[in-house]
C-alpha cells in the first residue's frame, strides 16, 4: 500500500487505556492460569480441554447471533458482565474445597468457557478498533503481565484460591468495558468484506501462523506434552521473553516512529524457531530447560496473531469481531480442540521412540519456520520493489484531487491539504508547506474530511488509493 498515516501519536504507554487493556487480557489469561498451573488444580477432572472444546463451540455460536442479532454498546457491556459472572462462578466451583464431585467441575468448566468465549469477542472489538501501535503494545503489555503476576499469586493461602480465581474475570470485565468506552467509537452495521479487502491481506504470515499452531497436532500425536511445569525457571522465562517483545514493539514505534507492528511478524518467528531449536537440540541433555524455553517461546505465537488480525482489522476496516475471532479459531481454539481430543482418547501414535519422533518432529517445524521468514522476506522485497514502481507521480494525484475537488466542492486550500496528505507529509509539514498555523491546517483538515464524509487520515488515503485503481 503506497500511503501510509505517519501522523504523530501521542504517548500511550502512559494512558490509562493502555494500563485498562493490558489489566483486562492479563486478568482473562490468568483465569485460565489458576486450572493449567501445577500448584492450583483442585479437581481430577481433565479440566484444560473440556473448557477449551466448550469455548470453540461458544465461539461458533456467538458468531452466528452476532451477526444476526443487531445490539447496542450497553447490551453488550451487560453480555460481558454476565459472561464474567459465568466465569467468576465456574471458577468459584472448581476451586471451592467443597465442590465434592466431577460432576460440579464439569459444570464449572461449562461456565468457564461460555464465559471467555464471550472475551473473545469483546477483545477482538477493542483491538481492532485502536490503532495498530496501540494494540500491539497493549497485547504485549499484557503478555508481560501474565509472566509477572503468577509470581504473586503462587503465594496465595489455599483457601483464598477460589476467591481470587473467581474476582479475576470480574476485574477483566470492568477493565474491558472501561476500556471499550474510550476507544470504541459508535458506529453502524459494519459494510461486508469486499474482495479488494482480501487481496490486500498478506497470505504468507497466515501461512505461517498456521503452520506453528499445527505443531501442537503433531506433537499430541507423538504423546508429548509441552507445557513446561509451573516452576521458577519456566516463570523467569516468559517474563524475558515477553519483555523482550514488548520492548521490541516500544522500540519500533516510538524509536523508529512505525506505525505498522505486524511487520514485526520476522522478528517474532526467529523467537519460536529458537524455542523449537533448542527443544529439538537440547531436549534430551536438559529436558527441564528446553520444554520451558519452548513454552515460553510458543505463547509468543498467540502475540502475533493477535497483534497481526488487530492491525488488518484495523487497516482494512474489515468487521473486528467475526474477522478476530475466526482468526483465533483458525490459530488457537480448532488445532487446541484437536491436540486435546488426541491426548484425551489415547490416539497416539505407537512408537517405541516417540522422543526421539518428538525432537525429529520440532527440529523439522524449526526448520520449516525459518525457511518460510526467508521467503516471506524475500518476496516482501520483491513487493516493495514493485511497489516502488507504481508510487502515483503527483500529476496523477493532483488529478484525483482535482477529481475529488469538483465532485465535493473541496475550497482551494482544502485540495491543496488533501494532495499534501496524500504525498505523507504530516499536519505540521502542511503548515510549514502552506505558511500557515497548525491550527489552520487542522481546521482545513476537519472541513475536507466532514465534505468527504471521512473521519480520519487514512481514511482519506484509502479514499485517493481507491480513486486511483479506478482510473487504471
Amino acid at each position: 500500500m503506497p500511503f501510509r498515516d505517519t501522523e504523530p501519536r501521542d504517548n500511550f504507554l502512559l494512558s490509562g487505556t493502555f494500563l485498562l487493556s493490558c489489566l483486562s487480557i492479563a486478568f482473562f489469561k490468568l483465569t485460565s492460569w489458576f486450572s493449567s498451573s501445577g500448584a492450583f488444580i483442585a479437581s481430577n477432572a481433565q479440566n484444560g480441554p473440556n473448557e477449551i472444546t466448550v469455548q470453540l463451540c461458544a465461539m461458533i455460536l456467538l458468531l452466528i447471533a452476532e451477526r444476526f442479532c443487531p445490539y447496542t454498546s450497553r447490551q453488550a457491556s451487560i453480555v460481558l458482565v454476565a459472561a464474567a459472572s459465568l466465569q467468576a462462578i465456574g471458577s468459584f466451583l472448581l476451586f471451592s474445597p467443597v465442590h465434592g464431585s466431577e460432576q460440579s467441575a464439569f459444570t464449572a468448566l461449562i461456565l468457564r468457557g461460555v464465559g471467555s468465549a464471550v472475551f473473545l469477542l469483546a477483545f477482538g472489538k477493542l483491538l481492532g478498533s485502536i490503532e495498530p501501535s496501540k494494540s500491539a503494545l497493549a497485547i504485549a503489555g499484557s503478555e508481560v503481565l501474565v509472566g509477572v503476576l503468577p509470581l504473586f499469586f503462587t503465594s496465595i493461602p489455599s483457601d483464598a484460591v477460589s476467591f481470587v480465581s473467581a474476582s479475576l474475570p470480574l476485574a477483566a470485565a470492568f477493565c474491558l468495558i472501561w476500556a471499550l468506552e474510550k476507544t470504541v467509537a459508535p458506529e453502524n452495521d459494519p459494510s461486508p468484506i469486499t474482495r479488494a479487502q482480501l487481496r490486500k491481506i498478506p497470505i504468507h504470515p497466515i501461512i505461517l501462523l498456521i503452520l506453528c499452531a499445527l505443531s501442537s497436532i503433531g506433537i499430541a500425536l507423538l504423546g508429548q506434552t509441552l507445557q513446561a511445569s509451573a516452576d521458577q525457571l519456566y516463570r523467569y522465562l516468559i517474563i524475558a521473553v515477553n519483555l523482550l517483545i514488548f520492548f521490541a514493539y516500544a522500540i519500533w514505534i516510538y524509536g523508529l516512529k512505525r506505525n505498522d507492528p505486524d511487520t514485526l511478524w520476522p522478528f517474532l518467528m526467529v523467537i519460536i524457531f529458537v524455542g523449537l531449536f533448542v527443544y529439538s537440540s537440547f531436549s534430551s541433555i536438559a529436558p527441564g530447560a528446553a520444554s520451558g524455553l519452548l513454552g515460553a517461546t510458543r505463547r509468543t505465537l498467540m502475540v502475533f496473531a493477535w497483534v497481526f488480525m488487530a492491525s488488518i482489522i484495523y487497516q482494512q476496516k474489515l468487521p473486528a469481531i467475526p474477522v478476530f475471532c475466526l482468526g483465533q479459531l483458525i490459530i488457537s481454539q480448532i488445532p487446541s480442540t484437536i491436540a486435546s481430543f488426541i491426548r484425551d482418547n489415547d490416539l497416539q501414535i505407537a512408537s517405541a521412540h516417540q522422543e526421539i519422533s518428538a525432537t525429529i518432529l520440532t527440529a523439522v517445524m524449526a526448520l520449516a519456520v525459518i525457511a518460510g521468514v526467508l521467503v516471506v522476506v524475500y518476496k516482501s522485497k520483491v513487493a516493495t520493489a514493485a511497489n516502488q514502481h507504481s508510487v502515483p507521480s503527483e500529476i496523477a494525484l493532483k488529478a484525483v484531487i482535482d477529481k475529488l475537488s469538483e465532485r465535493y466542492s473541496l475550497s482551494n486550500r482544502e485540495a491543496e491539504v488533501a494532495l499534501l496528505l496524500a504525498e505523507g507529509n504530516t499536519l505540521k509539514a502542511v503548515a510549514e508547506n502552506l505558511t500557515v498555523s497548525l491550527d489552520t491546517v487542522r481546521t482545513h483538515a476537519k472541513n475536507l474530511y466532514r465534505k468527504l464524509d471521512i473521519h480520519k487520515r487514512q481514511e482519506l488515503l484509502d479514499l485517493i488509493e481507491g480513486e486511483l485503481d479506478a482510473g487504471k
